[in-house]
């Protein structure tokens, strides 16, 4: 991309370091990405109890919860659509003429949907998950629970869930209304968050819609994702902020943090999921405000949005730690027409990078040789490594010259370094089939000084292939990714020891 730096100085570049002091919750919790389900890429906003305990229940009969999956989450509706002049995705905004609910401001309701401002529609949103729309409780001022979707409210289904021995998520938004115009948390955050713990919720994904037209961003942060866009570059606009511009300063931060804040006041530790699109540089004050945080738009069942999240988080991953995490968003795999192959691509890379590893279809009807590539015992281990928090990185980009932004061939070549050894994936991204070859001497590790006393084992088969010199060349299917843990061995005993 840019060919007279280097490769290190080009990785510092795009990838924004943690900035601030990280959100440590007790615990433990958001340490390691988070594990779980949720309802949204499987039955949208056609929710209810009996799908959630069904999902629930599927968890733990199909060896998912013994694999380490514990969040069950109901989720709303998220809308994202392009700014055709500049090729920047922004979110769909409600603009208007209100500030903090609890101030005595005007509410949305009080305000009305003619005075809404809705821009550049492409797609219509569609009722939310949980909630009734008519408006809050007028005493208590709480959200009100579907009572046809959940007639012994969230708090009878987080007991049921919880006495399964797992946790339960549920969606709001920094804004005065959803996406889907149902009641958000913007101005009643205390309320909200003290209600949250009450019903025993654990995990909130926290979205952007329904902000106030006085709360919108001064400036909007480059989400690289057009495929226009000429080698993922961003334009300068009226919106692009200045040079060296504070993201920790804009709105949308303090927007988030109020939530933070409040969740943090109750006394039941909530993991906070911001699902803030990357529109005000999440990665520069998202760390120390949640524990994890969107980096892009929705996702799709299909490879060529899978491929277009790869590229564009591949640039960000130093942000990536304990503690906190780029949220790739949810699998979609056994959804759409995904491919075996694309399967496990997108599930080896989304635990690979890091990203919380949240399963988004219906288990019941989950094909077998699925549910094995969701418990890889190998990515699993690697996602929640409790000794390295990093991510795998990529070290080559094959296809394409390294640093390439593309958003059809992602970096193909990726290692990280683990307490079991080192995993380390080749990609073929092309649509046919094509040779991939790992050469040891080309890892980073390798490079940190390693003799050839090791054994490589194969993260599909679970096959240990011993000593493998020189490296590894396959032939993969289309967009297929091969996959190994290589250990380093020392003495006769055999045991593994870490490259370093």
């Amino acid at each position: 991309m840019y060919p007279s730096l280097t490769l290190p100085a080009l990785f510092s570049l795009f990838a924004t370091l943690q900035t601030g002091n990280a959100l440590v919750l007790k615990d433990d919790v958001g340490k390691l990405p988070a594990l779980g389900w949720n309802s949204w890429n499987a039955f949208h906003c056609d929710v209810d109890e009996d799908k959630i305990m069904t999902a629930a229940n599927q968890i733990v009969s199909l060896g998912l919860k013994d694999a380490g999956y514990e969040y069950v989450n109901s989720e709303c509706f998220f809308l994202w659509f392009w700014d055709l002049e500049c090729g920047v995705r922004i979110g769909r905004r409600i603009g208007v003429i209100a500030d903090d609910a609890e101030s005595g401001d005007p509410t949305a309701e009080e305000v009305g949907e003619e005075n809404m401002v809705w821009r550049n529609e492409f797609v219509r949103a569609i009722d939310d998950c949980w909630s009734v729309q008519s408006g809050r409780d007028n005493v208590t001022q709480q959200i009100i629970p579907d009572p046809v979707k959940f007639p012994d409210g969230i708090s009878g289904t987080a007991d049921k869930i919880h006495a399964l021995g797992l946790k339960i998520g549920i969606y709001s938004s920094a804004g005065l209304k959803t996406c889907a115009k149902y009641p958000a948390s913007f101005g009643y955050e205390s309320i909200d968050a003290a209600t949250f713990a009450s019903w025993g919720i654990d995990y909130l994904k926290y979205d952007n819609c329904g902000i106030p037209s006085n709360w919108t961003d001064e400036y909007v942060a480059c989400v690289p994702e057009s495929t226009s866009l000429i080698n993922g570059t961003c334009p300068t606009t009226s919106s692009s902020p200045p040079p060296g511009y504070d993201w920790s300063t804009s709105n949308s931060a303090e927007r988030y943090r109020r939530m933070r804040d409040a969740l943090l006041a109750q006394n039941r530790t909530i993991l906070y999921s911001l699902c803030e699109w990357g529109t005000a540089d999440v990665w520069a004050w998202g760390n120390e405000t949640g524990s994890s945080w969107r980096m892009s738009g929705d996702i799709s069942p299909s490879w060529a949005r899978t491929a277009q999240i790869l590229n564009e988080n591949s640039f960000d991953l130093n942000s990536v730690g304990f503690w906190g995490h780029n949220d790739a968003d949810m699998l979609e795999v056994g959804n759409g027409e995904l491919t075996v192959e694309e399967n496990r691509s997108h599930f080896a890379f989304w635990a690979a990078m890091k990203s919380p590893v949240i399963i988004g279809t219906s288990l019941d009807t989950l094909a077998p040789e699925l549910v094995d590539i969701l418990k890889n015992k190998y990515l699993l281990a690697f996602s929640q490594d409790s000794t390295y928090g990093g991510p795998a990185t990529p070290y080559k980009w094959g296809t394409n010259p390294d640093w390439t932004f593309n958003a059809t061939n992602p970096a193909e070549y990726w290692s990280g370094q683990s307490e079991a050894g080192t995993l380390v994936l080749a990609l073929n991204s092309l649509n046919e089939t094509a040779e991939r070859q790992i050469v040891w001497s080309e890892l980073p590790e390798y490079k940190k000084g390693w003799c050839e006393n090791f054994e490589v084992t194969d993260i599909w088969t679970g096959e240990n292939l011993g000593y493998v010199p020189g490296g590894i060349n396959r032939t993969l299917n289309a967009h297929d990714t091969m996959g190994f843990i290589v250990t380093q061995k020392w003495g006769s005993s055999g045991s593994g020891k870490r490259w370093n």
